[in-house]
């Protein structure tokens, strides 16, 4: 593991329904040194976020209970400067200013994406 990668060492939250998909981030980000916490959905995720903070949010946007555009709302009526990165089958702008995200990445994503965008978003470089 390279501990001077940018974003070594930053609180992920990954927001993900799909165990699937969510291990198979989780871990990719792990071994890119970062610290992972999951949630399945927006509920559980607002809850971890009432608890502690991070240094970037991912999340899908399809998911049940709360789709990601409504976290993405809450989140920012919460933590405006919050760093946001969207996963989605499309990655269209809606004209809401509360939806903003510093990142959409298309599925199907590849793992390398995924670590290029985070360390882009984590480095300002959106």
């Amino acid at each position: 593991m390279n501990n001077t990668m940018p974003g070594y060492g930053n609180r992920i939250l990954l927001v993900e329904d799909d165990r699937d998909v969510r291990d198979l981030f989780s871990r990719a980000l792990r071994v890119g040194g970062l610290l992972v916490s999951e949630a399945a959905n927006g509920v559980e995720a607002l809850a971890l976020l009432s608890k502690t903070s991070f240094d970037l949010i991912i999340t899908d946007f399809e998911m049940p209970t709360m789709k990601g555009d409504e976290l993405v709302k809450k989140v920012r009526g919460l933590l405006p400067g919050q760093r946001i990165i969207m996963v989605s089958g499309s990655c269209v702008k809606p004209a809401d200013p509360h939806f903003k995200v510093n990142f959409c990445l298309n599925k199907p994503v590849q793992l390398s994406e995924l670590l290029l965008a985070v360390h882009h978003v984590l480095n300002g470089a959106t």
